[in-house]
């Protein structure tokens, strides 16, 4: 990422009795934040949701997501939202695996101010974090309407370097992926399923 160019920034939230089991309901909100941020200066249809921390363009990376929360009890009580997105960068370095921008992404926005974007962000942040305990069912349709690869049947590879298809069929209240193979649906943590790409 060129120096000047893209944002990388930290918002921190004070949460209001958020269990800690319920997590996930962050995770989404965060998610579709970003998604719908993104979405305003790439076409919607183009940006998914890859669980479980990254906004994609196609099939490559746009923006990632890095969330800590704080926890008092069985609560969250306040969190940090880490947000990099990828805007004015044209060319990326070789050992990149499948980087892009919105620069490189949009046709309507060429040289995007940063500081439009961040207010963007920040604005739907605050949207969706207010609305996260009374919505949570409905982001999660949301959620999983944006989630890249869902109900697709595509390539996956576990812990063991095993090769696995299987389609996403949904997100488990812990956050983890739940995905359909011929034999049965199995449920995975991050970090114990990457994606083939």
């Amino acid at each position: 990422m060129g120096e000047g160019l893209d944002i990388a920034c930290s918002f921190y939230f004070c949460i209001d009795d958020l269990l800690a089991k319920h997590h996930f309901y962050l995770n989404m909100a965060v998610g579709i934040s970003v998604h719908d941020t993104v979405s305003e200066y790439v076409d919607d249809g183009q940006v998914r949701i890859k669980w479980p921390n990254d906004i994609y363009v196609n099939d490559k990376k746009i923006a990632g997501i890095l969330i800590q929360n704080q926890i008092k009890g069985k609560y969250i009580s306040k969190t940090i939202i880490g947000v990099g997105i990828n805007i004015n960068t044209e060319s990326f370095p070789e050992e990149l695996p499948n980087p892009t921008s919105i620069m490189n992404s949009s046709t309507k926005d060429k040289n995007l101010s940063q500081l439009k974007v961040l207010h963007s962000l920040e604005k739907n942040l605050r949207q969706r974090l207010s609305q996260m305990q009374v919505a949570h069912a409905q982001a999660r349709k949301e959620y999983m309407e944006k989630l890249y690869r869902a109900y697709e049947l595509h390539y996956y590879e576990n812990k063991q370097g095993e090769l696995i298809e299987a389609k996403i069929i949904g997100i488990s209240e812990e956050g983890k992926l739940q995905l359909s193979t011929k034999e049965s649906i199995k449920e995975f943590a991050f970090r114990e399923i990457t994606y083939r790409i």
